[in-house]
């Protein structure tokens, strides 16, 4: 009898230690936590989508063997590194800004999308003067920051959501404009042996001395849970100019870029600048 109420006393003991730390946890979770891990849990539950017509949007057919071998291949290089200068890199709107400028590359993350098809390896490049190449294998493109305040983030959940949620992919109002969703990856829902559950961004090589638009912990060269939406501007697409989204959760925060698809002339225009 003595022995069974020292084992309740020691089980008693033991829940109200796991009910004080769960306690201690919860109330010193920072609310950017919180809204992390929500936001998480909203992204998670949303399927992988690929739109049903790929045939003239972003390439998301490429076998993953060949993606990681165009990547590899850009500029003649087998990996780009951050503090590599580019010359020619164009501009997005050259009658506007100039046609051409050098850029070095602040930041370069692998980040692996998990698709239908199997998992798909890209690459983003942070370069000076708010730009960003987004390199997909087949496709390059030339991309530029834009910053989001809270409510835009919000709303970029929502729409992404509530196009998903219909299944036809479309956004009907984003900065301005109509959007088509090509792609929209995160959880892993073909896990195979060896996979990760969840899409994820590695950052794999950071300049230390230029700041980088991305936050430093998002730097850290560990892999960090990724979800996000690749869409087509339908207000203002243009047979030669379409303009494309990109954009992406990752470690607590929303990121978006904008920009077009590299022409086959301007990227072979661009060079990697040999170091001295």
């Amino acid at each position: 009898m003595y022995l069974a109420l020292s084992i309740i006393q020691i089980i008693l003991t033991v829940a109200l230690l796991i009910s004080l730390g769960y306690w201690y946890y919860k109330t010193n979770m920072t609310s950017k936590q919180v809204k992390h891990i929500q936001t998480k849990k909203r992204l998670a539950k949303t399927p992988v989508y690929v739109a049903a017509d790929e045939s003239e949007k972003l390439p998301v057919k490429t076998q993953p063997k060949e993606v990681a071998r165009q990547i590899l291949s850009f500029l003649d290089k087998p990996d780009v590194e951050a503090g590599d200068m580019i010359t020619n890199v164009p501009c997005l709107e050259p009658s506007v800004e100039g046609w051409d400028a050098p850029r070095q590359v602040i930041s370069v993350s692998d980040i692996m999308t998990y698709r239908p098809q199997g998992a798909v390896a890209m690459k983003l490049y942070e370069l000076t003067g708010q730009y960003a190449l987004w390199d997909t294998g087949q496709s390059k493109f030339l991309m530029r920051p834009t910053t989001l305040s809270p409510r835009d983030a919000t709303d970029l959940e929502k729409q992404r959501q509530a196009a998903i949620d219909k299944d036809d992919g479309i956004v009907e109002e984003y900065k301005g404009y109509a959007w088509d969703i090509v792609g929209a990856f995160g959880t892993n829902t073909t896990h195979k042996s060896g996979e990760k559950k969840c899409s994820y961004l590695r950052a794999s090589s950071v300049s230390g001395n230029i700041k980088s638009s991305l936050d430093p912990a998002l730097l850290d060269g560990e892999e960090h849970d990724y979800y996000d939406m690749q869409a087509v501007n339908q207000t203002e697409k243009t047979p030669t100019n379409t303009q494309i989204m990109l954009a992406f959760y990752c470690h607590g925060d929303w990121y978006c870029y904008l920009g077009r698809k590299l022409e086959q002339a301007e990227l072979s225009a661009m060079k990697l600048e040999e170091k001295k």
